[in-house]
């Protein structure tokens, strides 16, 4: 039922972007002014509005259906110096503004949400902050979870091809929930146990747009599971990343990966992005033991095969300027070998669907979001049963998680 009104809501925001084509555009390439070379993912803003783009691969960005008008128009990109000019939009034309950056080593105007719960430059934080952007992302091929290791003050463990353990503040393992993990303002770990989704969290990477890490107890803002450090996924806002990305990928372990995002400004009210990723391979050939008294014994059972699906939809809504809704979906499937400190569990069918509702303003914010979690868990290993001398695989377990 869930997976048909998601495609539903797709089709109906496909076919509704014809409906808005109208007014001007904008478009052109941001490089630097110093290599000539293209500056992948800068912002670009229209300033006292949502409309937005971010540049491609090839340092271009294009924004369309614009209301014909004086703006002022803002390019922005970490570690270089911004640039502002006035622009004039004129219906059914498209303008062409190409700008080269100056490089500077001043960040500390980069501006971060997790340490305050408030928009502040990450140097006036009264936290020890720890920063993944979107082209450190777009930058690295493998392993996400890998950028970790380059932060200061995180723990970074390997458990699988697709997975890994983080903690701040050492005692790192490998199934650890004392830090806790959001993803745009809502839990994005499993009920009872505080382990965050990690693999299983249904946005792709060409959606996010940071990674704010707290190295440090956050509990007093986010509750008792951030009593180690926070980690804090943003994903972009439709209306300042419009375009559509696909990214193919392959490497060792047999591992295959399709992604692509689309995102479209529909009018000055409305705007919507949907993504979808696809994830194959084969785990990693370590060996683990299942005891009987003091007796060990070789895993039976055990599936190295892993995938996942994942999916995202999302519309924002301006009723009235600088008031947002945001409806927002996320679904995924997941099969994989996962690495816990009891021994491993293979996780089949592992299913997530999250709806979201948020309402942004100047001065509120407000959500309500609803997590439904189905799992098969099969615990890999064998039992001896001392009367007929057979070896038999452990049976599989089915959970439902609920969660507001």
């Amino acid at each position: 039922m869930i997976k048909n009104l998601f495609y539903c809501f797709f089709a109906v925001l496909i076919s509704s972007s014809f409906l808005f084509a109208s007014g001007g555009g904008i478009k052109g390439t941001i490089t630097d002014s110093g290599t000539g070379e293209a500056l992948v993912g800068a912002n670009v803003l229209l300033q006292g509005t949502n409309i937005g783009a971010a540049t491609d691969d090839r340092g271009m960005y294009s924004i369309s259906n614009i209301p014909a008008g004086q703006y002022v128009f803002t390019i922005s990109y970490i570690g270089y110096t911004s640039h502002t000019e006035s622009v004039n939009i004129k219906e059914n034309s498209v303008l062409t503004v190409d700008v080269q950056l100056k490089h500077t080593e001043i960040l500390g105007d980069q501006v971060i949400v997790s340490a305050s719960r408030k928009p502040e430059k990450i140097t006036d934080a009264p936290a020890s902050i720890g920063l993944i952007s979107s082209k450190d992302l777009e930058e690295y091929a493998g392993n996400s979870g890998e950028l970790f290791g380059r932060l200061k003050g995180v723990d970074y463990i390997r458990t699988g091809v697709s997975q890994t353990g983080l903690n701040v503040r050492g005692f790192n393992s490998a199934f650890n929930p004392k830090i806790l993990e959001l993803s745009d303002n809502k839990l994005a770990t499993l009920i009872a146990t505080g382990l965050a989704f990690g693999p299983m969290n249904p946005p792709i990477k060409e959606d996010i747009d940071r990674v704010e890490v707290i190295l440090g107890p956050s509990a007093a803002l986010y509750g008792p599971n951030a009593h180690n450090g926070l980690i804090n996924v943003i994903t972009k806002d439709p209306r300042s990343s419009q375009g559509t990305i696909v990214a193919l990928g392959g490497g060792s372990q047999s591992v295959v990966d399709g992604r692509v995002r689309h995102a479209q400004v529909l009018s000055d009210k409305f705007a919507y992005k949907v993504s979808a990723e696809y994830t194959k391979g084969i785990d990693y050939n370590f060996t683990d033991s299942v005891y009987i008294g003091t007796k060990g014994y070789d895993e039976v059972g055990k599936d190295r095969n892993f995938n996942y699906l994942h999916g995202t939809a999302e519309m924002v809504y301006t009723p009235v300027k600088d008031n947002d809704i945001i409806f927002s979906y996320g679904g995924s499937r997941s099969n994989f070998l996962s690495v816990t400190n009891a021994g491993r569990n293979m996780i089949k069918d592992w299913t997530l669907h999250i709806g979201q509702v948020r309402y942004v303003s100047p001065r509120i914010f407000a959500q309500v979001y609803y997590t439904i979690s189905i799992t098969q868990n099969i615990r890999p290993g064998i039992l001896y049963n001392q009367y007929n001398r057979k070896y038999i695989c452990n049976q599989p377990t089915y959970t439902k998680l609920l969660e507001l």
